[in-house]
């Protein structure tokens, strides 16, 4: 596609979107009557206009061209046109897009590149020296407390007796 089609895309590209917007907002809200046959014949005439600056392209040619029955509600009509305009509008809004980025571009993103990469490994290492010199000086933690001993048991003296002769009571 050569920069004069793009450039008469480009100039009907406002006129697309205006019928599309206001297509779809009286789609929604239910103002339709006599807008119906009018959307479709403003429709036509861009999507004419367009197929006539790209012969070849079938999308616009074919696929885009609205055929509506005349005996359609106007409501019906109108979301047909809201359909075939907004497809219409987006597909030439990225067929007539400027390249995004030149050569030049990319050389200077990569600069822009290697320019953080190196902020963000000074960043890294100061941070890390900064918290490796507050290791050396940290407090050693206190010691825990001993627990308490537990208390004395109650002493308890038990004699026994070697009386093997003696016979224990009996009861």
């Amino acid at each position: 596609m050569n920069d004069q089609t793009v450039e008469q895309l480009r100039k009907l590209l406002p006129a697309l979107k205006s019928l599309q917007t206001t297509v779809e907002r009286a789609y929604n809200t239910g103002i339709s009557e006599g807008v119906g046959k009018m959307s479709v014949r403003t429709y036509n005439v861009l999507q004419q206009k367009v197929a006539a600056l790209m012969p070849d392209d079938v999308y616009v040619t074919e696929a885009l061209r609205l055929d509506v029955d005349e005996t359609a509600a106007e409501k019906e009509q109108i979301a047909q046109v809201n359909l075939a305009a907004g497809q219409l509008y987006h597909y030439l809004k990225n067929l007539a897009q400027e390249p995004w980025f030149t050569g030049e571009d990319m050389r200077e993103l990569k600069g822009i590149g290697r320019e953080l990469q190196d902020q963000i490994l000074n960043t890294t290492r100061n941070a890390l020296r900064r918290a490796m010199a507050g290791l050396d000086h940290m407090p050693t933690p206190p010691t825990p407390p001993t627990p308490p001993t537990p208390p004395a048991s109650p002493k308890i003296r038990i004699d026994i007796d070697d009386d093997s002769n003696a016979n224990p009571p009996i009861v």
